[in-house]
């Protein structure tokens, strides 16, 4: 039966109930035990469909990302011409949908998978928030979108669980979903019937518990093992290095299929403006070898290579190289990149994509990536990750300067 949950990591001095609705973005875990992650986890599925059945807002689940799955405005986007939206009660179709909607690293996640999880949300919101859910087309579009998004990143932390030995024990699984039914006061004479009603069994609901526990339980013991260092485990900046070198590829019709740009070809154009104002148009640059490096206060890589970028930057400048820096649409404001700047003294233009448009554009969904394009307006090379020296990138630089 397909697996599925995205997780909330709580630290250990927060109150186990009632559990808080938040996002999952986080830079701290601790191990607080599993009793609260997947009650939180509901919430915080219940909060997100309240808002999209109230605002129908496709852009609301833009999270983000790296998050190279971008949802695309068309209203009709995602579901086949002449498919009937997900009335009350009405399980949500995957006839619409090819049979893999996405691939990590060659694992599959299904339409099966997908849709699971959307009727697991439908008969839970009922009992939670006592009405039911309409998934109209958009809004069907928009969850389907979303949870693709949040399945392929929690899929690579599954995998790096299993792959660190973490288990979850029979007895394990029947306390946390003891814990469910007892937090959200919900016993097997109404969640039976509910899951029933979408094709569902309890079985599906332990399934999708034990994938909860597995991976708190995986990033737990990441966190007590960089405080052994005097470190602070991140979530964002764990993923983000594992989506580096990871092959994901997304078939969900309507969204961006982030398969590279091609070597060879032009990148798309777009027009950004530093944190000074003044604005920058890709095509009025052509004749010049260009950088475009896509960066992220809170990446810590990219902090890590921005001081190589700045010497290549001042060796190159006058034979015309040109590097744009542009800071994602999801990180920390245009204050935290003014110090950033100041901090590592950087002087070539920071640009700010302040609707995400252009890293939707570039395909990104891991930071550092750098698109290096020669002096005919035509990508050259692609490099996700972080560069180690300053003559790695003159090494790529040279190879545009020539042309």
């Amino acid at each position: 039966m397909p697996k599925w949950i995205s997780i909330e990591i709580k630290d250990a001095d927060e109150p186990k109930t009632p559990p808080v609705a938040t996002t999952v973005d986080t830079d701290e875990t601790s191990d607080s035990g599993t009793g609260s992650s997947a009650g939180a986890w509901i919430a915080s599925i219940v909060v997100t469909l309240l808002i999209l059945v109230v605002a129908g807002a496709a852009w609301y689940f833009a999270i983000r990302p790296n998050r190279a799955q971008a949802i695309t405005s068309a209203p009709s986007a995602g579901v086949a011409p002449g498919a009937a939206p997900a009335g009350v009660g009405v399980p949500a179709p995957l006839d619409d949908l090819p049979a893999v909607v996405a691939k990590v690293n060659s694992d599959e996640i299904t339409r099966e998978q997908l849709t699971q999880l959307i009727r697991i949300n439908q008969a839970l919101y009922p009992l939670t928030n006592g009405s039911e859910v309409v998934l109209d087309t958009q809004t069907l579009f928009s969850l389907r979108a979303s949870l693709l998004e949040q399945m392929v990143n929690n899929r690579i932390e599954i995998n790096g669980a299993k792959a660190a030995g973490v288990q979850v024990s029979d007895s394990d699984l029947e306390t946390e979903y003891a814990n469910f039914k007892n937090v959200y006061k919900i016993d097997d004479a109404k969640l039976d019937p509910a899951l029933a009603k979408y094709g569902l069994t309890s079985t599906d609901i332990k399934n999708w518990l034990r994938d909860s526990i597995l991976v708190n339980r995986f990033l737990a013991a990441q966190a007590q093992q960089a405080s052994k260092t005097g470190q602070t485990f991140s979530l964002e900046s764990w993923l983000n290095d594992q989506l580096i070198t990871a092959d994901v590829q997304t078939m969900l019709p309507g969204m961006v299929n982030n398969t590279p740009l091609k070597v060879g070809e032009a990148p798309p154009n777009f027009t950004l403006k530093d944190v000074d104002g003044k604005t920058y148009t890709l095509s009025d640059l052509k004749g010049k070898p260009v950088i475009v490096n896509f960066w992220a206060t809170w990446c810590a890589p990219c902090k890590f290579e921005m001081p190589h970028f700045e010497k290549t930057y001042q060796k190159y400048k006058d034979q015309g190289l040109v590097i744009l820096a542009v800071d994602i649409k999801t990180d920390n404001g245009e204050q935290a990149v003014r110090k950033y700047i100041s901090e590592l003294g950087m002087s070539f233009p920071i640009l700010m994509d302040g609707t995400g448009q252009t890293e939707q554009d570039y395909r990104v969904r891991a930071y550092p990536t750098t698109y290096f394009i020669g002096r005919d307006g035509k990508l050259r090379e692609v490099r996700r990750g972080a560069f180690l020296t300053p003559e790695q990138i003159s090494l790529s630089v040279d190879k545009i300067m020539q042309q």
